[in-house]
């Protein structure tokens, strides 16, 4: 057996695998490794409190063009063994989450302004209805206005029958 030491230092953790398998997780300090170098992997990570800042990120909006958006967070590798099994790239992830929260909140407000749209054509339909009712002469000449617009022949009926 071939013996080597690895010193980690303060706010890291070493995992140590043989094989491919993990055999130990290191503390800070002074160890002894043992095993064949060939097959033994050893990978130390920084488990402190870290902050990752994404600044000016263009968004994709669906009515606005041209959103850039900035994102600080704060986070730690509680298990350096999930870490480095799940293979997830931190900055990959708050961009990916940021983009997320962006667009969503950008369909959100395309939908609110979708909505007002509707209101507001609901409202001039209920005005127009009025008008007709209270005057139905408009009503008829509405009817030729649109006849005509469509090249059709109208025949009106005038008086009683």
């Amino acid at each position: 057996m071939f013996r080597k030491h690895l010193v980690v230092r303060d706010g890291r953790r070493a995992v140590v695998r043989y094989d491919g398998r993990v055999v130990d997780v290191l503390d800070a300090g002074r160890h002894r490794l043992e095993g064949r170098a060939r097959r033994r992997s050893v990978e130390v990570l920084d488990v402190r409190q870290q902050l990752l800042v994404l600044t000016g990120q263009e968004v994709a909006a669906v009515d606005v063009p041209g959103v850039r958006v900035s994102a600080a967070a704060r986070f730690a590798i509680a298990d350096p063994v999930a870490f480095l099994d799940a293979a997830v790239d931190p900055e990959a992830e708050l961009r990916r989450a940021l983009l997320a929260t962006a667009t969503a909140a950008q369909e959100g407000q395309a939908a609110l302004e979708r909505a007002r749209g509707e209101v507001a054509a609901t409202r001039a339909l209920a005005n127009a209805a009025r008008v007709l009712s209270e005057t139905p002469a408009l009503l008829q000449l509405r009817t030729v206005q649109e006849a005509a617009r469509a090249g059709s022949t109208v025949v009106l009926h005038v008086g009683e029958a």
